[in-house]
């Protein structure tokens, strides 16, 4: 077991917009991201599987934040963001089985966000 962050979908599209706003390469689009949040439950979070401190920005030095990768769905959908440092050490924490087939999880939309 490992201990993992996790995103809300508010804090998802939190999360996007301010990658929006940065300029920075890894975001999601807001129309696709936004359809594909109202089409699940609003308990649904996110799990963070990996992530890592990051400094540039179209090969330009910027403030450090992290590159996370965001698992969308129990099949394996992911993407990555860029994320602010901060709000990504205020997420919350589950435990995570990374050898879990994900055969009980509940059923979610096969669209993706990106």
């Amino acid at each position: 077991m490992e201990i993992i962050p996790v995103l809300t979908k508010h804090q998802l599209i939190d999360a996007n917009n301010w990658a929006i706003k940065r300029g920075y390469n890894r975001a999601l689009q807001p129309e696709p991201l936004q359809e594909y949040l109202d089409a699940i439950a609003d308990e649904t979070r996110f799990p963070i599987v990996f992530s890592t401190p990051h400094e540039h920005a179209a090969g330009k030095a910027v403030e450090e934040h992290m590159r996370c990768r965001i698992v969308f769905d129990g099949q394996g959908s992911a993407a990555l963001l860029d994320m602010d440092l901060d709000f990504y050490n205020s997420l919350g924490r589950i435990e995570y089985d990374p050898d879990n087939t994900g055969e009980e999880e509940a059923e979610v939309p096969n669209k993706r966000p990106h």
